[in-house]
């Protein structure tokens, strides 16, 4: 049987693990529970947004049912979240059904090989991440107190003579 394979079952345990505790934080934080989290180093840094700088603020505006302003922060976590309940689901689905609906080591696998297409993407997306806050300004993903913000921001303010 296909539910005792060991791969498959690590990497559904797995699936299912991470999205409980993701959307179990994510509720937590709604609901002004004191959840901890790390501020982000290359915010801390550079004064700019990383690739996940609004992440956490964009899911709960998503729960909350507040998909403006999820997309107005970041809309990445809208993806990341849509994966992750859909994985969940189907891993579910496999548990009550008793068998395998999708070959996880081989989405795994797969996964692995376009990863790099992935990374351009999140290249690209950080850029445009980061030229709309610098441009909008989204002051709670920027520190413009920081050289570097502060420089980045001068180049795509507009000069006024």
């Amino acid at each position: 049987m296909y539910l005792l394979n060991l791969r498959g079952g690590l990497i559904r345990a797995t699936i299912l693990l991470t999205v409980a505790l993701a959307f179990a934080l994510l509720i937590l934080k709604i609901h002004s529970f004191p959840v901890p989290s790390l501020p982000c180093g290359f915010k801390s840094v550079t004064g700019l947004p990383c690739v996940f700088c609004g992440g956490t603020r964009s899911a709960c505006a998503v729960l909350e049912g507040n998909f403006t302003h999820a997309l107005y922060l970041n809309p990445l976590s809208i993806a990341a979240l849509s994966l992750g309940f859909i994985a969940a689901i189907l891993c579910v689905a496999e548990i009550l059904l008793g068998q395998a609906l999708v070959d996880w080591p081989r989405v795994w696998k797969g996964t692995r090989k376009i990863a790099p297409i992935i990374l351009l993407f999140v290249a690209f997306y950080w850029v445009a991440h980061v030229h709309s806050a610098l441009q909008k300004p989204k002051l709670e993903l920027l520190d413009l107190n920081k050289p570097i913000a502060a420089c980045f921001r001068s180049w795509i303010e507009p000069q006024h003579p």
